[in-house]
């Protein structure tokens, strides 16, 4: 985190002796606009968070995946996870919700989970996981697989210790098991495949392995390089955080304790309910 401190440092000093003070704000202007999104979108997203001050105060935060591949039908957020942020004693808490879980959505009774982007978009999901968990959410991302291959390929892949081979056409090829170095391809390969014996349980697990193995990554890069990042992460990325915000949050966790991740998932099974599998 001690890079991260001085990434920010290096960040304001790149904009301020390269462009000066017009040039900076253009440049943070066009990120926060980026990581913005749809304006009516964002004031939907506004009205069901419940914001939280950065500082020492721990908060939820929901990341959403949106596989919004060419042949896809249908808007949809085919990943969720609750994440609890605890800056105080740096520890991070990543907890998956399955696409599939049964829940009860106003106006359409019961359905799958992911059903409440369909229907109401980031919004709709977060006021889903909020009703589901039963607790506030204070921010949220959500990021777009396509995307996302680009920042993996920017950080140079990641090192993933990938539990059990994938051979799977429909997620886009093969990963061996064992720890793998994966290209931006290879990580959303093992991101999308559900070709197991736990179907989406495994895949669940794949997805926050991932973020772990990012977190890691980002954390190990070369200062200089988190400005091009910054605007990799604007162009696949939607939240509620300003580009000052983010920065502000990794100013929150301290040097030490060394940063802690737990992962895990909701406490899941499966049935069928009129015919229709959760």
């Amino acid at each position: 985190l001690m890079r991260l401190k001085r990434a920010i440092c290096l960040l304001v000093l790149a904009c301020l002796l390269g462009a000066g003070f017009a040039g900076a704000n253009m440049y943070l202007n066009n990120l926060n606009k980026n990581l913005q999104g749809d304006v009516q979108e964002a004031e939907e997203v506004k009205e069901v968070l419940t914001p939280v001050p950065i500082g020492n105060k721990p908060f939820y935060m929901l990341l959403m995946g949106c596989d919004d591949r060419e042949g896809v039908e249908g808007a949809r957020s085919d990943t969720t996870i609750l994440a609890r942020l605890d800056p105080k004693k740096n520890v991070v808490t990543l907890m998956s919700i399955p696409r599939d879980t049964a829940i009860e959505l106003d106006g359409y009774g019961t359905q799958k989970f992911n059903a409440a982007y369909t229907y109401g978009g980031p919004s709709g999901t977060i006021e889903a996981a909020k009703q589901l968990c039963g607790v506030e959410i204070s921010h949220y991302a959500e990021v777009h697989f396509e995307a996302l291959i680009d920042i993996i390929d920017y950080i140079g892949g990641v090192d993933v210790d990938v539990p059990i081979a994938i051979d799977d056409v429909d997620a886009g090829g093969k990963v061996d098991a064992g720890l793998q170095h994966l290209d931006g391809e290879h990580a959303m390969i093992f991101a999308r495949s559900r070709s197991y014996l736990s179907g989406d349980f495994q895949r669940t697990t794949s997805q926050r392995l991932l973020i772990e193995a990012a977190v890691k990554k980002v954390l190990e890069m070369d200062p200089t390089e988190y400005p091009g990042l910054l605007m990799k992460i604007s162009e696949c990325m939607n939240t509620d955080f300003s580009v000052q915000e983010l920065l502000g949050l990794a100013q929150a966790f301290t040097d030490e304790p060394e940063l802690k991740m737990y992962s895990t998932m909701v406490p899941s099974t499966t049935a069928d309910m009129d015919g229709v599998s959760y």
